[in-house]
């Protein structure tokens, strides 16, 4: 699914998955994240696993419409590769993919990302 959205959308650098349920603090910074970095958001896809909620998307600024949304019906980012409680940011790498936890043992995450949103 990962390497799809990256086959679909090519010019994207990476993928930024929040989960529905798990760290609540992790999950809340990154919404906070995604908020105040909307337009940089767009080199990205953000991908909204496990139920969603369609409250949640509008809350952020976004709309189902736009093209750096994917909603994870199936669940499949918190199945396999992706089982995880904390959000996630998934960086292609020329045909390899790396994957970083948002979470209190990588506080850095959200920092890493922002340079590279400055970056481009």
């Amino acid at each position: 699914m990962a390497r799809s959205l990256f086959n679909k959308n090519p010019d994207i650098g990476f993928l930024m998955v929040i989960p529905n349920a798990g760290c609540t603090e992790c999950i809340t910074t990154v919404e906070e994240f995604v908020s105040e970095n909307r337009k940089e958001m767009k080199q990205g896809i953000i991908v909204f696993t496990g139920k969603i909620s369609r409250k949640n998307i509008g809350r952020l600024g976004f709309t189902l419409d736009e093209s750096n949304i994917y909603l994870d019906t199936s669940s499949y980012f918190l199945r396999e590769n992706f089982l995880t409680v904390y959000p996630l940011i998934i960086y292609k790498n020329g045909s390899d993919l790396s994957i970083e936890e948002i979470s209190p043992n990588n506080p850095d995450a959200l920092d890493s990302l922002k340079s590279i949103l400055k970056a481009n």
